[in-house]
């Protein structure tokens, strides 16, 4: 059930008082006052909501209608910038790009990135790789595409380039992006005979560092292809002896 004016007010002021006591006494991993129990406890009860979905289409739906009713605290947990490890937020994150909220996931990175903040033990990645990995494939299947698909890789790509991950999700995320540019997916295109010039030339680097990152990335017929479209040479035409 949404809250009241008056209870997100209470709410948003006891968890600027909590975030900012955590955040002097160092109280990493406690319990940080009433505000957070209230918002574990909501999370928990999604997770038994969840557990009784057995679509993974419909979890995404499932989240997506949950999502709101955390944001009142999440949000107040951004403004104070405590910067305390947070099992609701990082969760939300995850959730976030489950149900389609691209947009709202990088901004809860960008907190959690900067603060250095674990994932829950069950996700059992880094926070970098889960979102090379869960963004690229997002991408690849067609699930995040256009414009948006593009501001989500750069932004991705940007924020974890320097991070450790492991070099395949790096790779994968980098193969993303190029197709983002190109407007495809991982399934069949003939995107390469029509692509203009200088789209080329942009998705080229990206999928030689994919390539470089990990050789079986599956970028090798892109390559060639884009660089034939870049030559002037038609598409899978014998090359020359």
């Amino acid at each position: 059930m949404p809250l009241s004016p008056a209870q997100r007010h209470r709410l948003r002021v006891l968890t600027e008082k909590e975030e900012r006591r955590a955040a002097a006494e160092s109280e990493f991993g406690a319990t940080r006052g009433e505000a957070f129990e209230l918002n574990m406890a909501q999370l928990y009860e999604f997770k038994k909501r969840l557990k009784d979905v057995q679509s993974t289409e419909g979890k995404a739906v499932l989240k997506r209608s949950m999502l709101p009713e955390l944001d009142p605290y999440i949000n107040t947990v951004l403004a104070t910038d405590g910067g305390q490890p947070n099992e609701v937020l990082m969760t939300a994150l995850v959730w976030n790009i489950d149900a389609g909220n691209y947009l709202r996931a990088i901004e809860l990175a960008d907190y959690a990135l900067r603060h250095k903040l674990p994932l829950p033990d069950q996700y059992k990645r880094n926070l970098p790789t889960l979102l090379q990995d869960e963004i690229s494939e997002a991408i690849l299947l067609g699930t995040l595409k256009g414009d948006e698909a593009m501001q989500v890789a750069g932004t991705v790509l940007q924020m974890t380039e320097q991070l450790d991950s492991h070099d395949q999700a790096k790779a994968k995320l980098y193969k993303a992006g190029a197709y983002a540019l190109l407007g495809r997916t991982s399934q069949p295109s003939e995107y390469h005979k029509t692509v203009p010039i200088a789209v080329a030339q942009q998705a080229l680097p990206l999928l030689r560092r994919a390539m470089e990152l990990f050789a079986g990335i599956g970028v090798k017929k892109d390559i060639e292809r884009l660089e034939s479209r870049v030559n002037g040479k038609k598409p899978d035409a014998p090359q020359a002896s």
